[in-house]
This record gives structure tokens, C-alpha cells and sequence, in this order.
């Protein structure tokens, strides 16, 4: 379990970065900071998305229950780059249908800043997701992105095996920083047997 790994002791974590080309590791236990630092990247093109503090506050929150961690890459100068975070499934939070008392993990966060994205620094972070959950003996992981080739979310989830729930999405309304910005989203759904 990675449960060793919050010291920051250097293990699988460690070895998982043949992808990247910074030199840093996966860390767990992110704080409030360098959770909201990243994930505030959001708010700037292209999604322009807001985060209020409180949004902010309750999303690190909510991952941050029993059987939930947040991961965060962390270059040596110690600086959080990316962050990903996973918790169990539950039922009535999005329109997926697992049983009460499956064994289901939710991937509900992946964010890089702007100047580490398309290193492999968030497939990474989304393959060690994908081991704790093996880990702790989930049988599945599931995710909401949206469906478009320019959705790097998305493009990493296919990349790491998750294959789209056929008819099942989700329109949400999505506050903007720019009032031209869409604030309409259709997610959809994409899940991986572990």
C-alpha cells in the first residue's frame, strides 16, 4: 500500500517514471496548497473554469475520506507540478450504475500546470492511480471527461486503458472566468476492469 510511501520515501512511486521527462517523483499526502496551486490552472485558457476557495476547500475534501488519496508530482526543488486524485465510488454522484457494495474507484481529479503538460507527468500520475486502486482490491476505476481528440483527459485515459461507457453522459453547467467561455459540458463516462 502506499501508505509506506508518505514520507516520501522513494519506491514503485519512483520507478513508475519511465514516461516523464522531468526528474521528480509521486508523492502522496498533497497539501491544501499545492492541490489548489494546480489545480487553479483550470481557470486559465482553454477551459477558463472557476474555482472559488470554497469549491476549492471542498473538492480537496472530498479526497480526502477513507480509501482516498492525492497523489502530486513533485519536481527535486520540491515544487507540486501535477496532482490526481482518487476515491471510492458513491452511488448518486454521477449517473453511473455499480452496485452499493462493488469495489469501484472514482479517478476524480488529473491536473498539470501549463509548463509540465504533454511530458507524460498526468499518465503517470494516472497509472499510479490506477495501481493503488489494484492495490487495494478494486475491481474497477471510473472517470467523467469530456469526449474530444483536444481532451488531454481524456486522451490519457484511453492511453491507460479506459474504454467509454457507451450512452451514458452527463450535461453540466460549468462556471466561467470569461464570459464567452461555454459554461455547458457534456461528460461522459469512461471505465477500466482492474
Amino acid at each position: 500500500m502506499l501508505n509506506a510511501f508518505n514520507n516520501n520515501k522513494k519506491g514503485w512511486l519512483s520507478m513508475l517514471m519511465g514516461n516523464c521527462n522531468f526528474n521528480g517523483e509521486i508523492r502522496n499526502n498533497v497539501s491544501y496548497e499545492d492541490f489548489s496551486k494546480v489545480m487553479k490552472s483550470f481557470t486559465y485558457a482553454p477551459l477558463f473554469e472557476e474555482w472559488s476557495s470554497k469549491k476549492m476547500l471542498k473538492e480537496y475534501e472530498s479526497n480526502r475520506t477513507i480509501d482516498s488519496f492525492i497523489f502530486g508530482y513533485y519536481l527535486e526543488n520540491g515544487e507540486c507540478v501535477a496532482v490526481a486524485a482518487i476515491r471510492p465510488f458513491t452511488p448518486g454522484e454521477h449517473p453511473v450504475d455499480y452496485p452499493e457494495d462493488s469495489k469501484t474507484m472514482y479517478l476524480s481529479d488529473i491536473a498539470t500546470l501549463p509548463a509540465y503538460r504533454n511530458h507524460g507527468i498526468a499518465t503517470d500520475l494516472c497509472t499510479t492511480c490506477i495501481k493503488q486502486a489494484k492495490e487495494m482490491d478494486y475491481s474497477r476505476i471510473y472517470l467523467t471527461t469530456i469526449e474530444k481528440k483536444s481532451s488531454m483527459f481524456y486522451n490519457i485515459a484511453k492511453k491507460c486503458g479506459f474504454k467509454t461507457i457507451s450512452d451514458l453522459c452527463q450535461e453540466v453547467n460549468v462556471p466561467r472566468t470569461r464570459p464567452y467561455a461555454n459554461t455547458n459540458k457534456l461528460y461522459i463516462f469512461m471505465s477500466k476492469e482492474l
